[in-house]
């Protein structure tokens, strides 16, 4: 009776995961101008010099640019902007959808 209480729990679990990756990926692709904005910001970056201060593509958040390839103003962490970026991207968003 407990494996088919902790299948149940596992089950429940990943369904839970599944909504909110669903979630995630409808929040964050919802509509092209935002991911438009998002690249021409990228591009804008990218060709800011060292040291100047730009804004983030992702979340719009000021800070200075340390090296070349500094893009983001985080890599780190759960929710990270560089990640964000990548997967709203629509290739990621079906290849996500096929595993939910």
């Amino acid at each position: 009776m407990g494996d088919m209480a902790d299948e149940l729990q596992e089950a429940m679990e990943c369904r839970d995961a599944k909504k909110r990756l669903l979630q995630t990926i409808r929040e964050l692709g919802k509509n092209e101008s935002t991911q438009e904005d998002m690249h021409r910001r990228l591009a804008a970056v990218k060709s800011a010099q060292v040291g100047t201060r730009v804004k983030c593509p992702t979340c719009k958040k000021r800070f200075t640019k340390k090296t070349y390839q500094h893009t983001f103003c985080s890599r780190k962490g759960r929710n990270n902007c560089k990640d964000r970026f990548h997967n709203i991207q629509p290739h990621r968003i079906e290849r996500s959808r096929a595993y939910a």
